[in-house]
C-alpha cells in the first residue's frame, strides 16, 4: 500500500492540537461531515529556550 499523509522525520508525539472539521466522500457516494476534535489532549511538549548573554 502507498503511504498516506505527511512523512514525519522525528517520531516524537505531537503536542495537543485541534484537527479541523471536514467533509468525507465515501466510495458508495455518501457524503459524511466529520466534526473537529482535539488530538493528544493533555500531551504537552516542553520547549526549551536558550538564553543569550
Amino acid at each position: 500500500m502507498k503511504a498516506r499523509g505527511w512523512s514525519v522525520r522525528n517520531r516524537l508525539s505531537p503536542c495537543e492540537h485541534i484537527r479541523r472539521e471536514h467533509i468525507r466522500h465515501l466510495k458508495n457516494g455518501k457524503v459524511v461531515h466529520v466534526k473537529s476534535s482535539v488530538v493528544n489532549k493533555g500531551n504537552t511538549r516542553t520547549i526549551y529556550q536558550i538564553k543569550s548573554k
